[in-house]
């Protein structure tokens, strides 16, 4: 299914579904089930919002299909959570157990630094080493790295987005300064492999 093509309408009934199946997960659920259910709810709202700000919804600055309401109030409320310093009970649920999928900056950040790394392999930047360089500069392994290259070479197209935009702009030469600054913001968001490791030892020391 291709989530870009969906009306707010249609978006909002996977909502509701999913809301469906979240009320049931919190009533009878295992936590495993409850956090899947939580994250897909998450998921089907950011297809809602996606869908009314494409612009095919949009005619001389005017929605076409207006904002659901009820989705209003649940972000009205999220908002008023992370406004006192507290994180909402179905944001806790939906970020653990399990290891969760690289959300969009994530995803574009990983994509800055393929993109980098094909650039050098094309021979459209002069570096010998981008695999080690991109290691560094995100505080991750060259096993990760690797990783990024099998995944996110046929996953997605984040990196193809980000290395034709600087091919067609005659941007290349500021490739490697916006990759060291996206690999900056991972070791400051804790993505880093260190924050990570130290995060597994916190939790296995509480047990």
């Amino acid at each position: 299914m291709k989530v870009q093509n969906l009306t707010v309408a249609e978006a909002f009934r996977y909502l509701q579904a999913a809301a469906a199946k979240l009320n049931s997960a919190l009533e009878n659920g295992t936590r495993k089930e409850l956090t899947q259910a939580a994250r897909d709810f998450h998921e089907t709202a950011s297809w809602v919002m996606g869908a009314y700000c494409h612009s095919k919804n949009w005619r001389d600055g005017v929605p076409i299909e207006h904002f659901p309401v009820a989705l209003a109030r649940e972000m009205f409320k999220r908002y008023q959570y992370a406004a006192v310093g507290k994180v909402p009970f179905l944001i806790q649920i939906a970020t653990g157990p399990g290891q969760p999928a690289p959300g969009p900056d994530e995803r574009m950040a990983i994509g800055t630094a393929v993109a980098y790394i094909k650039a050098a392999r094309k021979k459209l930047i002069s570096d010998p080493f981008p695999i080690r360089i991109v290691a560094d500069k995100y505080g991750v392994s060259l096993d990760t790295v690797k990783r990024w290259l099998r995944k996110y070479t046929t996953d997605t197209a984040d990196w193809d987005a980000v290395l034709k935009r600087y091919a067609d702009d005659n941007m290349l030469p500021t490739l490697r300064p916006a990759m060291e600054e996206a690999g900056r913001r991972q070791k400051i968001a804790g993505r880093g492999s260190s924050a990570i490791r130290a995060r597994g030892s916190k939790r296995r020391g509480r047990k």
